[in-house]
């Protein structure tokens, strides 16, 4: 289901196109590669599919996190690659987390590579304020990115409608 789930939100956007706020530059074939090279990672079809069409996107109140570019040293927030790097670098985050989404009052939402199933997907995860010990159990926002990503475009949509 998440690649259908990614494919309903992709037309979502195209009905409210004015829910995007920002969107990343168009993402070259080869950069997806070398950003999963530089984590160590394979990103789940789903985000894979996300990067190509937007690279990332700030939609109504949210910004998920992605490629901004091919310069993952230099870079900043919204560079999912950067700040996942730097993560790890500074704070000790495992190498198959790939921080998304900042919720805003510490927890972030990531990719728990991990966890890669046959389909080649992982499910999204709350990664709590103060990170977590050394058997982590964390929280299954969604069984993957493609539902994940549905659900924000959904609810974007009806905050939409409750503000008109």
């Amino acid at each position: 289901m998440s690649i259908k789930d990614l494919e309903t939100a992709f037309s979502l956007l195209q009905n409210y196109p004015d829910l995007i706020k920002r969107a990343g530059i168009e993402i070259y074939e080869n950069l997806i590669p070398r950003a999963e090279s530089y984590l160590e990672v394979d990103f789940p079809e789903t985000y894979k599919k996300f990067l190509s069409k937007y690279g990332y996107l700030s939609l109504g109140g949210c910004e998920i996190y992605g490629l901004v570019d091919d310069d993952f040293i230099n870079s900043g927030v919204p560079d999912a690659i950067w700040l996942s790097y730097e993560n790890q670098k500074n704070f000790g985050k495992p190498k198959y987390i790939v921080q998304i989404y900042n919720v805003g009052e510490g927890t972030t939402y990531c990719l728990d590579t991990s966890q890669m199933n046959e389909q080649g997907e992982c499910p999204v995860v709350a990664w709590p304020l103060g990170g977590y010990e050394e058997t982590p159990v964390l929280e299954i926002i969604a069984e993957d990115f493609g539902k994940f990503f549905l659900d924000m475009v959904q609810r974007q949509i009806e905050l939409k409608k409750q503000n008109s």
